[in-house]
């Protein structure tokens, strides 16, 4: 198994587009920790699917780990890195994402709003009101 999970972490550097793909999708299904790292260091690649990917697969892991890689892809230029990335980051942090979520309500693509109303729907009522209120007085529109 070893030789095998070596051999699917250089394929990570692959230049064939759906060769990493799968490298990134072998090694989430491996659920161990220490592929995380090696999973982060292709946050920053220039291919905006390969992103979305890492996106869906660090917040698949639900640890501290992807944490750091999750913040910088909810900044990412691609409004689907953005969604993916700020959905799974909801799951791994609730109250965090939910301070970031006055922000995303402003975001230019309407899917990222549509996952901010989704995560919403995941808090009690009376918590909403300080973040309503914030949307409000945003004038933001939906």
């Amino acid at each position: 198994m070893k030789r095998a999970k070596s051999y699917i972490i250089k394929s990570l550097n692959d230049p064939t587009f759906w060769d990493c793909i799968n490298a990134i999708l072998l090694l989430s299904k491996t659920r161990e920790k220490e592929v995380i790292p090696y999973l982060t260091s292709l946050k920053d690649d220039p291919n905006s699917f390969i992103r979305r990917t890492i996106a869906k697969v660090l917040g698949e892991f639900k640890d501290t780990l992807s944490l750091n890689a999750l913040r910088n892809l909810i900044e990412d230029k691609d409004y689907f890195v953005r969604k993916e990335a700020l959905l799974f980051l909801s799951r791994i942090y609730p109250e965090e994402t939910f301070t970031l979520l006055p922000v995303f309500i402003n975001d230019p693509d309407i899917f990222v709003k549509k996952t901010v109303l989704e995560i919403l729907k995941n808090f009690p009522p009376d918590s909403l009101i300080p973040v309503l209120y914030e949307f409000l007085s945003r004038g933001v529109g939906l």
